[in-house]
């Protein structure tokens, strides 16, 4: 079975998180507001053109009391099978490796 969200992960989070903003009848301005940034620096996230951090996400799913994993995509089931459970910690360290090991892939092929 392949990730079940077809798209990239960092989009798949921001989508999750416009999602629950949407759920809990704010818009990305509230959203900022409550978690204390600028709705520019916000927007540049929300499109992509800034990396959100594991810490933002955190806090980001706090302020909308949504669990963090809820924000995150589904991994691939068959590469988790036998494996040992993971922490929050460390999926989010193997979602972001897997989004870096793409932005990479995505550099050297444009070469």
């Amino acid at each position: 079975m392949n990730d079940i969200l077809s798209m990239n992960n960092h989009e798949a989070v921001l989508r999750f998180i416009d999602f629950a903003i949407e759920n809990r009848g704010w818009n990305r301005s509230r959203l900022a507001k409550e978690v204390g940034m600028s709705t520019g620096w916000m927007s540049k996230i929300m499109n992509g053109d800034i990396r959100l951090s594991v810490p933002m996400l955190l806090q980001i799913a706090e302020k909308l009391m949504v669990a963090p994993a809820s924000l995150l995509p589904v991994m691939d089931v068959q590469a988790l099978e036998g494996a040992e459970p993971m922490t929050f910690e460390n999926y989010c360290r193997k979602i972001v490796t897997e989004i870096v090991k793409e932005e990479v892939k995505k550099a050297l092929s444009q070469k």
